[in-house]
């Protein structure tokens, strides 16, 4: 009996940790500065101008904070496995030295903008890749 109650209790609990971060992507299209309301109405057809802002700013925002958070996440993942490690983090191999060394030389060198305004960024990309590459 105790065994299957510890069985529903980790069923309830997996299904609440899938439902919350869901519930939470819903919650953070609909607030703004002007929060709109989507319980039982239609944005689009009584504002058309806020269907626009929902999906063109919005959705945009929301999708792409949760793929990167997912995305850093697996990236900690992928690290810790290599390195057999479970408190690895990005420190422990210097990625983040690394980094913040690319986008300070291309800060203070002056370099023309190859990349446009993300010169800074691909900076640091490119040094913490060119660490991992070096170390590994």
């Amino acid at each position: 009996m105790a065994y299957q109650e510890k069985n529903r209790r980790k069923i309830l609990l997996l299904l609440l940790m899938g439902f919350l971060p869901f519930s939470l992507v819903i919650v953070d299209i609909y607030h703004g500065f002007g929060a709109l309301s989507f319980l039982g109405t239609n944005v689009a057809s009584q504002q058309p101008e806020l269907a626009g802002v929902v999906l063109k700013m919005r959705l945009t925002r929301t999708l792409t904070a949760t793929l990167v958070g997912a995305s850093l996440g697996l990236a900690g993942l992928c690290m810790q496995n290599m390195l057999k490690n479970p408190i690895a983090t990005p420190f422990t191999l210097g990625l983040s030295s690394a980094a913040s060394f690319g986008a300070s030389l291309s800060i203070l060198s002056g370099f023309p903008f190859v990349f446009g305004q993300a010169n800074v960024q691909a900076s640091a990309i490119f040094s913490a890749f060119w660490a991992v590459q070096l170390f590994c």
